[in-house]
């Protein structure tokens, strides 16, 4: 069990030690996430460019403070979405559901059963252990100023 050390007058010098131990935690998580989408996102490109290009450009990461969000997809690629999670409703049935997915033929009320490539999960898995060391690394870093020694 770690212990930490905040040395202060009183209560008010102890929340701003906790409030500026904070940021520093948080910068440090950030910059972590950041290195963790990116992995992820180049991962995820190289799982669907073999099946798509066009879907494989559509991969993005956008950062926020706390976590980050990797898409796929767009207005011209809403295909994307299928090839990840598949599809639910009407047209789907359990002879399509989990391999396959059904969507109409553009322009046409037909509709056809096309293959799934997951890509976003499968990269996620491929590297759980990897983002858990890098997350690790990341709360030991942060909060390393804060440890007491084995002296003290």
């Amino acid at each position: 069990m770690d212990e930490f050390v905040f040395e202060s007058d009183g209560l008010k010098d102890l929340a701003d030690d906790l409030r500026f131990a904070a940021v520093k935690i948080r910068d440090e998580i950030d910059v972590t996430l950041l290195k963790v989408g990116e992995e992820l996102v180049e991962a995820a490109k190289a799982l669907a460019e073999p099946h798509s290009k066009k879907v494989a450009d559509t991969i993005k990461l956008r950062a926020m403070p706390g976590y980050v969000v990797i898409s796929a997809g767009n207005d011209e690629t809403p295909i994307a979405a299928l090839w990840e999670l598949g599809n639910k409703g009407t047209h789907n049935s359990a002879r399509v559901q989990g391999v396959y997915f059904r969507h109409p033929i553009f322009g046409t009320d037909n509709w056809t059963t096309q293959r799934r490539f997951p890509f976003l999960r499968p990269a996620l898995d491929a590297d759980r252990k990897n983002i858990t060391m890098l997350m690790e690394s990341a709360w030991d870093r942060a909060l390393e100023p804060y440890r007491l020694s084995p002296e003290e």
